[in-house]
């Protein structure tokens, strides 16, 4: 079962408090070690604990989540995938 898609208002919402960290629809080839996939519906790159703990208080309480980690060896469809995405590096 796919997840439904993220309400246009908390899309916008989240783009805004979180500027630069946060990507509508981004290009999962550009975060894969495969270069390949479609996009992610939000696409986060947390700074920090504190950061990433602020982000997923935003979201309602039931929204899927998918970790990406580095993207190393991670295949994405090109369908790409409904739900934030979280790219978590060593910091």
């Amino acid at each position: 079962m796919t997840p439904a898609r993220l309400d246009a208002a908390l899309r916008m919402s989240l783009q805004a408090k979180f500027a630069e960290r946060v990507a509508l629809d981004e290009p999962m080839s550009r975060h894969t070690s495969w270069h390949v996939g479609g996009p992610a519906e939000i696409f986060f790159e947390p700074r920090d604990r504190a950061d990433l703990a602020e982000f997923l208080r935003t979201l309602p309480a039931d929204t899927p989540l998918w970790w990406v980690g580095l993207g190393s060896n991670l295949l994405v469809r090109d369908g790409g995938y409904v739900a934030p995405s979280f790219l978590c590096t060593a910091r």
